[in-house]
């Protein structure tokens, strides 16, 4: 492996090929059962098998293509996961960090074995080891809302990155254009949420796929017949129509994921814009298509 000297800083440790944050190894009071889920999603939900257009990645990439990323940027992916974005970025960027604090990280490193361009770096993303001001882009996709200390999160992403720098984000929305009914079945589920991300590893997983055939895909197929029927506009106001042309597996990873994670914050337009302007940039352009809401600023 490199050393990476002009962006990380001097105390990185590298252990079993994977790049350690010296804050990493001492003790941290940020969300420990939070990662812990997370460790054990991702190290179950691996995404090696999943193809670019099965990952959805149209959906994320719609107003900020890949074609526009440059063959020279650096970029770190905070909350990297399996490496599911990192190895579809790989050929735009000369080089990539893929952050995380879980045991994912492993399964990061494994997948990522034949792109000789992507680096694993274990680490929490309220403390980047990265230089200030080094790093191109950053980019972040439905985790920020899991970090008790989202703020500290964004802030040390705003230090990294370079004057007129890219942070591509996607928070969770807070219904704010919504029904009521539609509201209330998120409260109900929100309830929910908070008994199962309680329950043994086991238990927990066996409730989510229960979830995941008894809930989602019932209310999936309604929003298909609904939308053949009356009209797309129509198909979207059933929950959970935007998994209408994802397969099982994402199905049941995101039910998972949606279930089984003890935090949960959820950011309305103007939430999000007010965190990334307090913590220095100076645009923000959102995408009106889904998911809700992902979009990019500019340092």
């Amino acid at each position: 492996m490199n050393n990476n000297s002009d962006i990380m800083v001097s105390n990185i440790k590298i252990l079993n090929d994977i790049y350690i944050s010296h804050d990493f190894m001492s003790e941290y009071s940020g969300s420990k059962e939070t990662i812990e889920s997370f460790g054990e999603e991702w190290t179950f939900f691996d995404h090696n098998k999943l193809t670019y257009s099965e990952s959805a990645a149209n959906e994320y990439f719609d107003i900020f293509p890949l074609t526009d990323f440059k063959k020279e940027w650096k970029v770190v992916d905070v909350g990297c996961g399996t490496g599911r974005w990192a190895r579809r970025i790989s050929p735009y960027v000369h080089s990539l960090y893929g952050v995380d604090p879980s045991e994912s990280i492993n399964v990061f490193k494994n997948n990522i074995k034949s792109y000789a361009n992507l680096y694993p770096v274990r680490a929490y993303a309220e403390k980047l080891p990265f230089v200030s001001s080094s790093i191109d882009l950053v980019i972040s996709y439905g985790v920020l809302h899991h970090i008790k200390d989202t703020d500290k999160a964004v802030s040390e992403i705003s230090r990294i990155l370079k004057n007129n720098g890219y942070f591509l984000f996607y928070f969770y929305y807070n219904f704010e254009q919504r029904s009521f009914l539609f509201k209330t079945i998120f409260n109900i589920a929100n309830l929910v949420r908070k008994i199962i991300s309680r329950m043994p590893l086991r238990i927990k997983n066996i409730s989510c796929d229960t979830m995941s055939i008894l809930i989602y895909i019932p209310l999936i197929f309604s929003a298909k017949i609904v939308a053949k029927i009356f009209g797309e506009k129509w198909g979207t106001r059933i929950p959970l129509s935007s998994y209408r042309n994802k397969n099982y597996y994402i199905i049941r990873n995101d039910c998972r994921d949606r279930f089984g994670t003890p935090l949960e914050k959820r950011y309305s337009k103007s939430d999000i814009e007010q965190l990334l302007m307090k913590n220095g940039f100076k645009s923000v352009v959102f995408s009106e298509g889904i998911p809700f809401w992902h979009g990019y600023a500019v340092k």
